[in-house]
């Protein structure tokens, strides 16, 4: 039983996978489109990526249900930055043209894509 489940999760997720690798992606490039991304919104991308990003630069990162304090700014790249303790993390999103909800997070410094989906709305904190 154990193994079919694995086995099925495994098939789950390569196909998913696979149908991002083969849409139809585009650079984001626009500020103002970069801009409302991380405005007021919700960006999940599993453990990944998940944020809540509020209008003036304020982020919340929540990784493995530990919430951290992550501010985000634009840095004129077409990157969207967030500072960490760690120090900045950038990325850079692609979009398909078949949903206005689902991107991808190209992180900077090693070229990780993260799907990530986009939720309109922040909790308060």
């Amino acid at each position: 039983m154990r193994t079919q489940l694995i086995k099925a999760g495994t098939l789950s997720l390569a196909l998913a996978l696979a149908s991002q690798a083969y849409a139809n992606w585009s650079n984001v490039t626009d500020p103002s489109e970069l801009k409302a991304l991380h405005t007021n919104t919700t960006l999940n991308g599993g453990e990944a990526l998940n944020g809540h990003f509020y209008e003036g630069g304020f982020g919340t990162m929540i990784v493995k249900g530990v919430k951290t304090r992550a501010p985000w700014h634009l840095n004129g790249n077409h990157e969207m930055c967030v500072e960490l303790r760690e120090g900045a993390e950038c990325f850079r999103y692609q979009r398909t043209g078949d949903f206005s909800t689902h991107y991808r997070a190209i992180r900077v410094r090693d070229g990780r894509a993260i799907p990530v989906t986009v939720e309109r709305g922040v909790p308060d904190y």
